[in-house]
């Protein structure tokens, strides 16, 4: 049997690897609305941009969970 710890991006364990024989552990990543730009929280995320886009923007910024479909990938 094998087992799959699946979590969003919000986990501090991102660089987090089992010891159990046959387990895997992987991330799915938010999204992050600022204005009209998406930035998803993954590895390649630019934080600095993201946080100059946040302090530029007028308007309220948001976050979505994951989709079905990045959980299951």
């Amino acid at each position: 049997m094998s087992w799959a710890l699946i979590s969003d991006s919000s986990c501090n364990l991102r660089d987090w690897q089992p010891i159990a024989p046959h387990t895997t552990f992987a991330f799915a990543p938010l999204k992050i609305r600022v204005g009209e730009r998406e930035f998803v929280d993954d590895l390649s995320l630019d934080v600095h941009e993201l946080n100059c886009a946040v302090q530029a923007e007028t308007n309220a910024s948001s976050s979505a969970c994951p989709s079905v479909g990045e959980w299951a990938e």
